[in-house]
C-alpha cells in the first residue's frame, strides 16, 4: 500500500508486514537486536522513529526502554505534538504547516521539503526565516521523479536558494540514490 502522503518516502505496509505486530517496549528492544544483531560497536546504535506522527505513539517509557537498550533515539516529527516530558536524544523537525501551529519545544534540526507546500500562506522565503530556532536547517528537494515534472529543477532551486542562505544546507534522501527502498 503506498503512502497517502505525497511528501512521505516510505510505503506504509501496517502491522501485519514482515515482522509486524504489536510489541511492548521491552519486546521491541529485543527484536531490533534479533533482526540487527551486529549493534556492537563504540556508538550507539541510532533507532529512528517517524511517521505517520510519532509524537501521537511515543510515549516516554518507550523512550527510556530504547535508551536503556542502549540505543540513541531521534524522532522525525511534523513540530504540532509538545514533547510533554518526552527525552528523545535528537529531534527533527518536517513541518507541514504554519510556523505559529509548532508546538515542539525543542528542535535539533529543522528539514524542510521543497517545494513548500503551497496551501501555506507565506512565501517560501517568509516561510522559512518565521521558523523556530534549531540547531541545523536542511532543505530537501522532494523526490519528483514520479511526477510529470523532474526533480532536477527542484534540486537546482535548493541549491540555489541554500547558496544564497548559508545557514541551511542542502540535504538529500541518500536511501534513493541508493535504490533502498
Amino acid at each position: 500500500m503506498s503512502s497517502p502522503c505525497r511528501f512521505c518516502d516510505t510505503d506504509f505496509i501496517g502491522t501485519d508486514g514482515h515482522l509486524g505486530g504489536r510489541y511492548s517496549a521491552d519486546e521491541l528492544v529485543k527484536q531490533i537486536k534479533t533482526v540487527a544483531p551486529n549493534l556492537h560497536s563504540s556508538l550507539l546504535p541510532l533507532i529512528v522513529l517517524t511517521g505517520g506522527e510519532p509524537l501521537l505513539q511515543v510515549d516516554q517509557p518507550l523512550l527510556k526502554t530504547l535508551q536503556d537498550g542502549g540505543f540513541y533515539v531521534a524522532i522525525e516529527t511534523n513540530g504540532t505534538q509538545s514533547l510533554r516530558g518526552r527525552s528523545p536524544d535528537w529531534i527533527t523537525c518536517s513541518p507541514k504547516t504554519e510556523p505559529e501551529k509548532i508546538k515542539i519545544e525543542r528542535i535539533d534540526e529543522i528539514k524542510l521539503v521543497y517545494p513548500i507546500q503551497n496551501h501555506l500562506k507565506a512565501k517560501p522565503s517568509d516561510y522559512m526565516r518565521e521558523l523556530p530556532k534549531a540547531q541545523s536547517y536542511y532543505l530537501q528537494p522532494m523526490d519528483e521523479s514520479h511526477y510529470e515534472t523532474g526533480a532536477e529543477s527542484t534540486l537546482n532551486s535548493v541549491v540555489e536558494y541554500v547558496k544564497l542562505n548559508p545557514s541551511w544546507a542542502v540535504s538529500i534522501q541518500t536511501h534513493k540514490i541508493m535504490q533502498i527502498p
